[in-house]
């Protein structure tokens, strides 16, 4: 079961949803790119600890209203997300990658995704251990650049790659970093934009992930 796409939170409350229905044999934890979510919508499932009463990072509250109004759109009108979703590909297209623009970050705002991070995927495995299922971490790759070579990132990504670290030696689970001795040739179309994978990306990610689990 790959679960991923999401947040760790609406994934894992997509996991203890099909708890009863039949289980995987692997689980494969591919959340990273969304994880900075808590900070602009909140999270339901550790609203106590993520409470903004009790932080002292700052929030934008346009911000928060505009991806609160287009994350329900995009939830709720299939039009509005196709639409989305065609505008990006052809803008992509036409004017080709370009470098995504950096959300202000402090360094509470890290910990604070990096906790709800912990939090949420501590419970996938230890669901995963009561169940006899094996749980993979998977850090899937982003667009990779080129001229700078360095694949697509984000401030958080290396806070919380440490954090898997952790989680990788304290629970003796499996990570997947498919960034590791990955070479991407130029010419070949990997990304319809700067995360998601064309067909070929998706095929390379599945060889990698195949490769690490047999």
């Amino acid at each position: 079961m790959l679960l991923g796409g999401g947040t760790t939170g609406s994934n894992l409350n997509k996991l203890l949803k099909n708890k009863h229905k039949q289980l995987p044999r692997i689980i494969l934890w591919a959340n990273r790119f969304n994880e900075d979510f808590v900070l602009y919508l909140g999270d339901s499932r550790n609203k106590l600890f993520l409470s903004t009463n009790e932080t002292n990072y700052n929030k934008n509250n346009f911000i928060y209203f505009l991806k609160s109004f287009d994350l329900t759109l995009k939830k709720k009108s299939v039009f509005y997300f196709l639409f989305n979703d065609l505008i990006e590909r052809i803008d992509f297209k036409i004017n080709g990658p370009k470098g995504r623009k950096q959300d202000k970050y402090y360094n509470e705002d890290l910990k604070i995704a990096v906790k709800n991070y912990e939090i949420n995927t501590e419970e996938a495995i230890k669901f995963s251990k009561e169940n006899n299922i094996d749980f993979y971490i998977v850090s899937l790759f982003g667009i990779y650049d080129h001229d700078s070579n360095s694949f697509f990132t984000k401030p958080l990504y290396p806070v919380l790659k440490k954090k898997i670290v952790e989680l990788q030696k304290r629970w003796n689970i499996n990570f997947i970093d498919t960034e590791n001795d990955l070479i991407l040739v130029e010419k070949i179309k990997y990304f319809c934009d700067n995360v998601h994978q064309t067909l070929i990306g998706n095929k390379l990610t599945a060889k990698i992930i195949f490769e690490n689990i047999n």
